[in-house]
């Protein structure tokens, strides 16, 4: 299996834009103005829907608040709009490239209440706690087995009333040649063998943007372990046959 880490930092250095949307109009190594305005427009609206989301299922929610963590923060598409509403910001991304371009675009909008660090190890051991923590088309390129041990990491660095938001792929349904191109690769997880397996052609000359599904249960048990038992999951409505939720949840 390929070291994801050293993937995500070679894709980030070889097209960053489009290593975290893969639609044709982000191809180019460097945007034009109305390709980045509108690939940041796309944070905008996911925010502002996923927090209008969140209020109706925790009322207690609200928003500006003092502390946010965007995990897989990436080149700032979601991290630009939760440090504008919010005192503190704090992105977590493993590729360096990834964690200066988010910096510089945020920098670029007058925002200087942003810092970046490569793990949410890092905010542990720091003892850093915050009111909204979210995730989102980010889980879902990270090997399960590790993912569980981030996800652990990231609920315990929620403040108790604080709120999470982690988007987590389930299952898929649709054929799974129609997810190939020249970019993924699809996993999925074998229950009975509780292991991940592997679908792949992997003959590419460049990395592969990884894909895997996690165990509902032991999401749920994360939370459940973190003081968070009344867990929302909300389908996040794709129709491409990636079958992936928002799990929610307030700290007690």
């Amino acid at each position: 299996m390929r070291n994801t880490n050293e993937d995500w930092e070679k894709l980030a250095q070889d097209n960053a834009y489009w290593a975290v949307l893969t639609e044709d109009q982000f191809k180019s190594k460097k945007l034009t103005k109305k390709d980045a305005t509108e690939f940041f427009a796309t944070g905008q609206t996911d925010i502002a829907n996923l927090s209008k989301l969140i209020k109706s299922l925790v009322p207690e929610f609200e928003v500006p608040t003092e502390s946010i963590i965007d995990f897989g923060c990436g080149v700032g598409r979601l991290l630009i709009p939760l440090a504008e509403q919010s005192k503190n910001a704090i992105g977590i991304d493993i590729s360096e490239t990834m964690r200066n371009i988010a910096l510089k675009n945020c920098a670029n909008r007058g925002l200087k209440n942003v810092r970046c660090v490569e793990s949410p190890e890092v905010l542990v051991k720091e003892g850093v706690k915050v009111d909204w923590l979210n995730s989102y088309i980010v889980l879902q390129h990270i090997e399960p087995r590790r993912g569980y041990f981030i996800i652990n990491d990231l609920l315990q660095c929620v403040k108790s009333g604080g709120v999470a938001s982690l988007h987590v792929p389930l299952f898929k349904t649709a054929n799974r040649a129609e997810y190939y191109n020249d970019r993924m690769m699809y996993f999925r997880n074998d229950y009975y063998k509780n292991e991940t397996v592997f679908i792949d052609r992997d003959n590419y000359d460049h990395p592969d943007i990884q894909m895997y599904d996690y165990d509902a249960n032991t999401v749920m048990a994360l939370f459940h372990k973190n003081q968070m038992t009344d867990v929302h999951l909300i389908h996040d409505r794709s129709t491409t046959g990636i079958h992936a939720y928002y799990f929610i949840a307030r700290r007690a």
